[in-house]
């Protein structure tokens, strides 16, 4: 603008020199890159108070960034709004392949559980089992399963028995959990299935019920889970028995116990009588 005014207090000026100051002035305002209706420039600031807008029809992308850097802070795209504002809005819920988000709902990606991290197994079986009178604990049902780490198990056992009427004299069972070699209670009378009156032909099928739980920890790898019983009278009809466990990375629980001698299980007997 100065130029322009120059010319016209000095009174020396032409056609052309006045079109040449003019179009000066034009390209000035244009290289600025700023106001509504300005051009945009790349590596320079451009504002503008207005929404701009990229609108066509092309079969693929409308707009391509591509960002050849190597450098370990290269981004294609960097989007800077203010505290609690959402960066961008879409209008479609399709899945975007390859988008990697570092939180989900406000959650952080770490605290966020991989479905491999998680595990249920179980196993059941209706199949009786007649005239058992085992004297030492025996397995039943056993269940074996993949810990993918180190994590915590949250493991059952159920059982349904009745009076073994074929045999004489009343029948008393006990059962416990086991993980791989180590029972998970310390006390064998810890769980008992007792029968009220002996078979009779007035009062058959003399039956009860009965269910153990435990947390333990474990460590990566393979583990067997059972379900083991040991009679303690005449004998027991087993009609019923499951085991299920449940594998978690995170949780608390104490050591399993060790049965060090068998003295210990003989004075849990005398104990118990």
């Amino acid at each position: 603008m100065s130029v322009l005014k120059a010319l016209l207090l000095r009174r020396k000026f032409t056609l052309l020199t006045v079109v040449g100051a003019l179009t000066l002035l034009t390209a000035s305002a244009a290289i600025a890159g700023s106001g509504v209706g300005g051009v945009f420039n790349l590596g320079k600031v451009n504002t503008v108070n207005a929404i701009t807008k990229l609108v066509g029809s092309v079969a693929g992308t409308s707009l391509l960034i591509d960002n050849n850097s190597t450098d370990p802070a290269a981004t294609a795209l960097n989007l800077h709004v203010e505290a609690g504002r959402p960066p961008m809005k879409v209008d479609s819920d399709t899945k975007v392949t390859n988008l990697n988000a570092d939180k989900l709902d406000g959650v952080d990606s770490t605290d966020l559980l991989p479905s491999d991290q998680v595990r249920a197994d179980g196993s059941a079986s209706s199949s009786p089992i007649d005239n058992f009178t085992q004297s030492s604990f025996t397995s039943i049902i056993s269940k074996t399963f993949d810990a993918p780490s180190d994590g915590f198990v949250m493991i059952s056992g159920s059982i349904g028995a009745q009076e073994d009427c074929s045999l004489a004299g009343m029948g008393d069972l006990t059962y416990r959990l086991k993980v791989d070699a180590t029972p998970v209670t310390l006390d064998v009378f810890s769980y008992e299935l007792s029968y009220p009156t002996e078979c009779t032909d007035e009062e058959l099928n003399i039956g009860d019920s009965g269910a153990a739980t435990a947390v333990v920890p474990v460590s990566e790898g393979t583990h067997t889970i059972s379900l083991e019983a040991r009679e303690w009278g005449a004998g027991s009809y087993i009609y019923g028995r499951s085991v299920t466990s449940v594998f978690v990375p995170n949780g608390s629980a104490g050591p399993i116990p060790t049965l060090t001698t068998t003295s210990e299980a003989t004075t849990a007997n005398q104990n118990r009588n």
